[in-house]
């Protein structure tokens, strides 16, 4: 449903690539893989990338379970973190539901300083995004620094839409639930060699904490600041989505 760039807007330059997952959220299922594209073609590689803004729902979602709500006032003002290099472009006070929908990022390191940056990654590793509690610098997880993947981002966002079930078939050696890549292999007498089972789903957060989440990231006139209306996230029906970006925007995303 995502419109293509005009001409106008379309990315020159060398080293571009692009990639994307569809995925089914209540049965886990891979419907569609497209590894880092370039004009060159596709690479099969599902390669690990920096996750940078489009955390901060899961950021968000610690949030709401220590006591915030998306109505909380929170300050966009200068602090440590995000020192002032032009205080006008500051909003001052605004609700925890607009910060998070426009990236607006000293209220959302606060809210992680004060909640303790180990304690929110462990939170969302139990989402699927198990490679940010080994972070080495947590504290830095929404501008730099942090792998993930497609498969572990699309996961963990369809858990908010899942009312907070993760789902998908059991990994052989360990507890987790991956995304079910593969439905079935034959060899070329009939005999099968693999067969994905039932999905599984796994309860990982409370409905109420999923909804809160899902109900700030489908607000679309929360994205206006910083989308601009009309804008390609409003397909016509209400639609959880989220954009992201790491400190220095090589690496774009939308979710």
């Amino acid at each position: 449903l995502l419109p293509t760039l005009p001409p106008s807007l379309r990315p020159t330059g060398s080293g571009l690539a692009a990639s994307a997952v569809l995925m089914d959220p209540i049965s886990g299922q891979v419907l569609a893989y497209v590894g880092d594209s370039t004009t060159g073609g596709e690479r099969a590689e599902i390669s690990l990338h920096t996750p940078g803004t489009l955390l901060t729902p899961f950021l968000a979602l610690s949030g709401f379970a220590s006591g915030f709500s998306p109505a909380s006032l929170v300050w966009d003002i200068p602090n440590a973190a995000t020192p002032a290099a032009d205080e006008s472009l500051y909003r001052g006070p605004l609700r925890l539901r607009s910060a998070l929908a426009t990236d607006t990022l000293p209220p959302l390191e606060q809210i992680l300083l004060q909640l303790g940056a180990p304690n929110v990654w462990r939170q969302a590793a139990a989402l699927g995004l198990s490679n940010l509690p080994r972070s080495p610098e947590p504290s830095s997880l929404l501008t730099t620094g942090g792998e993930s993947s497609l498969l572990q981002i699309a996961q963990a966002y369809g858990v908010f839409s899942a009312q907070g079930a993760l789902n998908g078939a059991p990994a052989a050696s360990e507890s987790a639930i991956l995304p079910v890549s593969v439905l079935l292999a034959e060899d070329q007498d009939g005999q099968r060699l693999a067969e994905a089972s039932q999905p599984q789903g796994r309860s990982v957060l409370s409905p109420q904490l999923a909804y809160l989440v899902h109900h700030v990231l489908s607000d679309e006139m929360a994205r206006w600041p910083s989308l601009g209306y009309p804008n390609p996230l409003e397909i016509g029906r209400p639609v959880g989505a989220k954009t992201g970006q790491n400190g220095d925007a090589s690496q774009v995303w939308t979710a």
